[in-house]
């Protein structure tokens, strides 16, 4: 399932990347939707697949996946 902006719903994929840092478990991703929100991705490398999971948002909104923006960084970067 292709992840969503959790503010306005747009899809991930349409959002712009801000940034991308290689981590010891892949790389984070930093992107932007059109709407301001700034969500979190790690995406990991198997050996036949490539895995995006969205780690935060800037939104505040409690879900899967979604943390205050002043915990994102410090919980998994």
């Amino acid at each position: 399932m292709e992840p969503r902006c959790t503010r306005c719903g747009r899809p991930g994929t349409e959002a712009r990347v801000l940034s991308t840092h290689s981590t010891s478990e892949g790389w984070v991703r930093y992107r932007r939707c059109a709407c301001g929100e700034v969500s979190i991705e790690l995406i990991t490398l198997g050996a036949h697949t490539t895995t995006v999971d969205a780690v935060a948002s800037t939104s505040g909104h409690d879900g899967p996946g979604t943390l205050p923006a002043r915990c994102a960084v410090a919980a998994r970067v």
